[in-house]
């Protein structure tokens, strides 16, 4: 049977990466992100884009409900949508915290539940996408770095509680993607250029490519036998 997946954050970056090379599996695939001509760009023949932002309630249950009626049921989420407004603690905003926890950690929990009962009918799994800022912190970091912590926390309570539906995620180090390049609190152009060199320094076997992420998302989606697991795929960054 043909696999059929929901991809968040599917415009760009790892999203789009695992868009392609599940396209080029074979897969059925609904891509959602914010903006919709990338996602047409990404697309195949086979995908449909289900755009729409994923901090609103209504739209992410639209987004999954569509995907469900598009595709004919799911076989399994890969939930990589993500948002950074990285800042120092003592400036940190509240909206800016509350915005991280909502798309990184309540949305993603929340559209599983939405689909429970279709990934339950397929017997399907989850993919997380959470983050090595968890087992390593960096400074101006904490609201993501405490969402993605949420999630692979998620990952193991739900690993027994959904079976057999399995949940599994993945724990990157830096990922070569334009979120890593956007400029932070007070960062100009060449304070990005600066960062991101210091940061592939940080990995012994450098910066990470969204390709290298998506061969692991494939590899959980086909594991029969591996479920609350936290995958770290760092280039060597934690060890």
């Amino acid at each position: 049977m043909t696999r059929r997946v929901l991809i968040t954050g599917a415009s760009s970056g790892i999203g789009a990466e695992v868009a392609w090379l599940l396209q080029a599996d074979g897969a059925r695939v609904a891509l959602n992100g914010r903006d919709e001509a990338a996602l047409v760009a990404v697309a195949g023949e086979s995908a449909i884009s289900v755009p729409g932002p994923l901090d609103e309630p209504s739209e992410r249950d639209r987004v999954v409900d569509q995907a469900l009626a598009a595709l004919g049921g799911l076989d399994a989420l890969v939930l990589s949508a993500g948002y950074a407004a990285h800042a120092p603690f003592e400036v940190m905003s509240e909206a800016a915290l509350r915005a991280q926890l909502e798309v990184n950690l309540v949305a993603p929990l929340l559209m599983v539940q939405r689909a429970l009962p279709a990934l339950r009918e397929a017997r399907g799994c989850v993919v997380f996408l959470g983050s090595t800022l968890v087992e390593r912190p960096a400074p101006g970091t904490l609201g993501y770095t405490v969402a993605k912590a949420g999630l692979h926390a998620a990952t193991r309570a739900l690993a027994g509680e959904l079976a057999p539906v399995r949940v599994n995620a993945i724990a990157p180090g830096v990922v070569d993607t334009p979120m890593i390049r956007a400029p932070r609190h007070g960062e100009d152009t060449d304070d990005v250029a600066t960062r991101v060199e210091a940061l592939r320094e940080l990995h012994p076997l450098g910066l990470g490519e969204p390709a290298d992420v998506a061969g692991a998302v494939r590899y959980l989606l086909d594991t029969r036998w591996l479920t609350g697991t936290v995958l770290t795929l760092d280039g060597g960054l934690t060890a």
